[in-house]
């Protein structure tokens, strides 16, 4: 395989992975409404339980999937370095990540998902609260941006009953 289509199949892994936890928000919010439709109650708490769990399944599989390109000899030289730069690219995220969910639970937000976006720069916030004042927004804003000096454009709060 050619240098080329290796980091071409590297970057698609990533974009892969956003796509996958995006679409898992997605189908998650749309049977949520399923079932309030019908009647029944879905519990937001299992959700971010889910998530978290897909998530760190998800990544654990990214990495070892990195690993085992950036620890075999027959590949290019310059695949590995972009596998190894991926590699620590996913680390910083999921550090991230978890401190910005850590710092808003601190600040009394119960349920928080952080995801960020590795191309755009762009951070989504699921959090567990319909009913989010100006001021929990603000609160919300002002954390994020402490930590990553992005723009309240680049910021989208997500609340779920």
């Amino acid at each position: 395989m050619s240098k080329k289509k290796k980091i071409i199949f590297l970057v698609g892994m990533v974009v892969l992975i956003a796509v996958t936890a995006f679409c898992n928000i997605l189908i998650s919010d749309k049977i949520k409404k399923d079932n309030d439709d019908k009647g029944g109650t879905t519990q937001t708490g299992d959700f971010f339980a889910q998530y978290r769990t897909i998530r760190t399944t998800t990544r654990d599989e990214l990495v070892v999937h990195l690993d085992s390109i950036i620890n075999n000899e027959s590949v290019e030289s310059a695949a590995r370095t972009e596998a190894a730069n991926q590699k620590k690219e996913v680390a910083k995220n999921m550090e991230l990540e978890l401190n910005l969910e850590s710092l808003l639970m601190a600040k009394g937000f119960e349920n928080v998902v952080v995801l960020t976006n590795v191309t755009s720069k762009n951070i989504n916030v699921v959090i567990e609260k319909a009913d989010l004042t100006a001021a929990d927004r603000a609160l919300i804003y002002t954390t994020i941006n402490g930590v990553t000096g992005l723009a309240t454009t680049n910021i989208n709060i997500i609340p779920i009953e």
